[in-house]
């Protein structure tokens, strides 16, 4: 099984009921290329270096 490819984000907005995630305004993380790309195109976070 392949490895997902992990990018860094930054939470913009909630995301605990939307998402179901834990992570709060201001977070970096580091997620699922896949998620995080929606989460960016929903401005609810930018990506990060």
């Amino acid at each position: 099984m392949a490895k997902a490819k992990l990018v860094k984000i930054e939470i913009l907005e909630p995301v605990a009921g939307k998402y179901l995630m834990s992570a709060n305004i201001g977070d970096v993380i580091e997620i699922d290329a896949t998620q995080a790309t929606v989460l960016v195109e929903n401005n609810d976070a930018k990506f990060v270096k």
